[in-house]
């Protein structure tokens, strides 16, 4: 569970690391990536500002 920016930032390095990329910014063709990122900032605003449904 994301708790805090630094979390956030250790997730996002794993999944690149999980994916084989050795540049630390998704490309345009890089839609798998990209939408991971989206998902692990999501988690991590949800859990931050305590919204969402639960």
């Amino acid at each position: 569970m994301i708790q805090s920016k630094a979390d956030l930032r250790e997730y996002m390095e794993a999944d690149r690391i999980h994916l084989g990329y050795e540049y630390k910014k998704p490309k345009i063709r890089d839609i798998v990536w990209r939408y991971e990122i989206y998902l692990r900032k999501s988690e991590y605003y949800n859990n931050v500002s305590g919204g969402g449904a639960s």
